[in-house]
Parts: C-alpha cells; sequence; structure tokens
C-alpha cells in the first residue's frame, strides 16, 4: 500500500488488536501532513516505539542531527516529537 492511498481493511485491525497484548492503531500519514511533510510518516511512528519501549532516555534528536541531512532535519524533529506524544 502507497502511504495515505488507501485505508487499512477494518477486519485486519479487528484481528491484531485481538492478537497482540499491546497494539497502537493510529494514522502516521496523516499526522505527517499535517505538519507539513507526509514523508515524514515513518519518523512519527519512530517516535510512538520509542516511547511505547520505554526508550525516551536516548537522545533520538541527536541521533537524528548525526543522521539526517539539515535540510530536513526540522521536519522529521517535529515529527518524532509528534509521535512520542501520541
Amino acid at each position: 500500500m502507497t502511504p495515505g492511498t488507501e485505508d487499512y481493511p477494518q477486519e485486519i485491525l479487528e484481528s491484531l488488536t485481538q492478537a497482540v497484548e499491546r497494539t497502537i492503531v493510529l494514522q502516521a500519514v496523516k499526522l505527517a501532513e499535517q505538519l507539513g511533510n507526509i514523508r515524514t510518516h515513518n519518523i512519527v511512528l519512530l517516535g510512538v516505539l520509542v516511547k511505547a519501549l520505554g526508550l525516551e532516555q536516548l537522545d533520538w534528536v541527536q541521533v537524528m542531527k548525526d543522521l539526517i541531512p539539515e535540510k530536513v532535519l526540522e521536519a522529521n524533529v517535529k515529527a518524532f516529537k509528534t509521535g512520542l506524544a501520541v
């Protein structure tokens, strides 16, 4: 599926929430789009995952500074922080 082009079938989400102890369902593409850059949806998901796994003590912003080009860094940090807030 191309991000943002289709909805997941409802029965898939229901099956996952029944099969997996902790399931977080969110519209990462929509959140990234609201932030102004749909391509950062994966970074929104990274923020959600970091929070879910309790890894907030690591300096993820510094990791992003080390790995992400300056021209897209601000958008990615914003997306990450949005994911953390979910």
